[in-house]
């Protein structure tokens, strides 16, 4: 009975944290809205959660998971974990500022951040990651600094004492990921978004399948948003889609040999997964002729590469 009092509490404590989280009162809005973007709801799970019944969180410890995501668009979220996460935030207002620490880890949609601590002013909406901070792009490309900040209104950041070990000179940028490699998927390089969707949740359940494997390499909101939200409603943002597929291209535990056994391999592909520490284009490129032979005629065939 204790149990269960607790857990109805706990629900009612972030039932309205969530509704604090994306509501300002009309004063503060201009002055202390936080700065987070379209993300105006939250998600909580933690050993230990401290709050008051007014709706704000004090913190989460003991291992603490929060996903930020837009009512406006279900697809968005924000995944961020850490040993213990603190909150400023004013009792009857919006949070001011989020202190993480303890293995720091921000899956952002276009980049993915790992530090010891971070520091997220919600006011002016610059998330500062310190101790041992790499960003990695959807490309695979790591970049190391003693300091980095993330602008998260206009999705910029900066690095202080940046260590980059190697860069592509030509067609690189830490957005455009389809413009660096042109073996991670555009829009238009899907054929069948309905027949594709409907064929990796078929498999999702039934290991060994290519469409297990593109499920597994998603982070838990978007595996639960691939297989369970209407595939009507999931082609009606399909940027959302290619940001979540280019995240499975880029993954090196894609391949699996008995989730592709009996489909047929083109050269290219099978010569690429015979080599050894596969990575960076030649990585995506193996991993995109493997979700074309997964699901034939839904995706374009990759452009041949000039020998």
């Amino acid at each position: 009975m204790k149990q269960a009092w607790a857990a109805g509490i706990l629900i009612l404590m972030l039932t309205a944290a969530s509704q604090a989280f994306g509501q300002a009162s009309d004063a503060a809005a201009a002055t202390t809205a936080p700065a987070t973007g379209d993300y105006d709801k939250i998600q909580v799970e933690a050993g230990l959660f401290k709050g008051g019944l007014d709706g704000t969180i004090e913190s989460l410890t003991e291992g603490a998971k929060i996903v930020l995501f837009s009512s406006k668009d279900p697809s968005k979220r924000l995944p961020i974990s850490a040993n213990e996460i603190r909150f400023t935030w004013p009792a009857g207002g919006d949070p001011t500022n989020m202190i993480l620490t303890g293995r720091v880890v921000v899956d952002h949609p276009q980049i993915h951040v790992k530090s010891e601590k971070a520091d997220w002013d919600m006011v002016k909406g610059i998330l500062t990651f310190t101790g041992d901070p790499i960003i990695k792009t959807p490309q695979g490309q790591e970049v190391r600094g003693q300091r980095i900040a993330v602008n998260m209104t206009d999705n910029t950041f900066q690095v202080y004492g940046v260590v980059i070990p190697e860069m592509q000179l030509r067609g690189a940028g830490f957005g455009a990921a389809a413009a660096a490699d042109p073996s991670l998927l555009r829009e238009a390089d899907v054929l069948d978004w309905v027949g594709l969707l409907n064929g990796v949740r078929a498999e999702a359940a039934a290991p060994p399948s290519p469409g297990k494997q593109v499920v597994a390499q998603l982070d838990q909101s978007a595996q639960k948003m691939i297989t369970s939200v209407p595939v009507e409603t999931l082609v009606e943002n399909k940027a959302g889609l290619i940001k979540q597929i280019n995240k499975v291209l880029a993954s090196p535990k894609f391949y699996d040999k008995a989730a592709w056994n009996g489909k047929q391999l083109d050269k290219q592909t099978q010569d690429l997964l015979a080599k050894t520490d596969l990575a960076g284009a030649d990585l995506t490129r193996a991993n995109r002729g493997l979700l074309e032979s997964a699901y034939p005629g839904m995706i374009a065939p990759r452009k041949p590469v000039a020998q």
